[in-house]
């Protein structure tokens, strides 16, 4: 694999990236690391999540479980 920066809002991210060939096509595979600062909102459509090979709005609970979390780590975050 190689080296991909990718942009993700203000910051660049370093992903990986591997052409293969399906059925003789050329197809760009790239693995993009999981964010960290989560929920990410698509604008004007809301918060999705992945569920299996689909993505779907998220439902209330799954919203206050990633506040939740993420006020958590930046609490662990100011302790350390």
């Amino acid at each position: 694999m190689k080296h991909l920066y990718l942009r993700r809002g203000r910051y660049w991210e370093i992903g990986l990236f591997e052409e293969v060939k399906i059925e003789g096509k050329p197809i760009l595979v790239i693995a993009v690391p999981e964010g960290e600062d989560k929920p990410y909102q698509v604008k004007d459509r809301g918060v999705f999540v992945r569920s299996g090979g689909t993505d779907r709005i998220a439902t209330r609970y799954e919203l206050d479980e990633f506040y939740k979390r993420r006020s958590v780590a930046k609490v662990n975050n100011l302790s350390s």
